[in-house]
């Protein structure tokens, strides 16, 4: 279940509050407030995925998956009261078979990474005190191949029907902490064979099916509003990662199921 306080963990002072004659305030709350915060104060022009198609066995297929995606959305907006923040909301599908036909996580990943540094991505952000990589349209984005289309149009119920046991996955994918790095102008020290080594016989119990730290897969749900909104503080990710079921997919978001549970505290 979501924390409801509005509160995001990992957010510096100055991003939490505005400051007025000294005394630093809150004019908004709720489960979507940063959302509100970077639309109104920062003046940021967009909120929402960049969705990179990388299955192109059907076109049918792929016009139902962004069907049911903005059916979730909008009933999120709707059940939360946030209808204003729809002329804002934006979910980005990057088509292109020649590149993505195919394409793995780690190449959604460089792809991402290329368009955060680029001129269209800065123009969507203004002049937003921390730079692109605190806003999760900066740093997370959406990997669909195969088998996430096949979850969603052929083995979840399909609207107006909740899926309840949030069959509907999508691959989430963030930045590495590398780029992170690169936008905060630090140094990524390097690592020895011996550090790599390490690591590799640590991290072995933790991969996911790409061997890939910075992704993982959540219920389609999780694109919604609310969990978007959670995607402002880092451990919001790595609760996502760290609780998932057997089949890999996260049960550690504030999206998912019947809309009684996962909004109920604001119905």
């Amino acid at each position: 279940m979501a924390n409801h306080s509005g509160v995001a963990h990992g957010r510096i002072p100055y991003e939490e509050s505005l400051i007025k004659d000294g005394i630093a305030y809150y004019p908004f709350s709720g489960p979507l407030r940063h959302i509100q915060e970077d639309i109104q104060y920062h003046k940021h022009k967009k909120w929402g995925f960049l969705i990179y198609r990388c299955d192109y066995t059907s076109d049918e297929a792929w016009a139902t998956f962004l069907s049911n995606l903005n059916w979730e959305i909008e009933e999120g907006l709707k059940i939360l009261k946030a209808e204003n923040l729809r002329d804002t909301m934006e979910m980005t599908p990057k088509e292109d078979k020649q590149t993505l036909d195919g394409a793995t996580v780690d190449q959604v990943r460089n792809i991402f990474t290329d368009w955060v540094r680029s001129d269209e991505a800065r123009a969507e952000i203004n002049d937003g005190p921390c730079g692109a990589f605190t806003y999760p349209r900066h740093t997370y984005c959406v990997h669909v191949d195969a088998d996430v289309l096949d979850s969603v149009v052929n083995r979840a119920p399909q609207p107006p029907t909740w899926d309840e046991r949030s069959i509907a996955y999508v691959n989430l994918v963030q930045l590495r902490h590398e780029d992170f790095a690169e936008r905060l102008g630090l140094q990524v020290q390097e690592t020895t064979n011996d550090d790599e080594e390490g690591e590799e016989e640590e991290g072995d119990d933790d991969e996911s099916e790409y061997g890939d730290e910075h992704f993982v897969k959540v219920p389609l749900s999780y694109l919604g509003p609310e969990s978007y909104n959670e995607l402002y503080s880092q451990f919001s990710f790595e609760r996502f990662v760290q609780f998932q079921r057997s089949d890999d997919v996260s049960f550690g978001g504030g999206g998912g199921g019947n809309p009684e549970d996962v909004y109920g505290s604001y119905t």
